[in-house]
């Protein structure tokens, strides 16, 4: 079985490979990442970006699953 393509996905993961980053991370009560955003470091309000969400194995901080989608970058996450 083959998938489609999806052009903007793959411009923007091979642009987060070349360019320097900025990332936004979210955490739980238990101070565990449950999801991430990546942009390019010159990336503004509403531009692409790509979110990473994190499960974990129960209340442990070990690491599930992962994945990843689309999502937009806000400017309120800028430092």
């Amino acid at each position: 079985m083959s998938n489609a393509p999806d052009t903007e996905t793959d411009m923007l993961f091979n642009s987060l490979k070349t360019n320097v980053l900025k990332i936004k991370r979210f955490y739980d009560g238990s101070d565990r990442v449950i999801t991430q955003y990546e942009a390019v470091a010159n990336a503004t309000n509403g531009q692409p970006c790509i979110r990473t969400d994190y499960a974990y194995v129960g209340v442990s901080t070990l690491l599930d699953a992962m994945k990843e989608s689309m999502s937009t970058w806000q400017s309120a996450w800028d430092i």
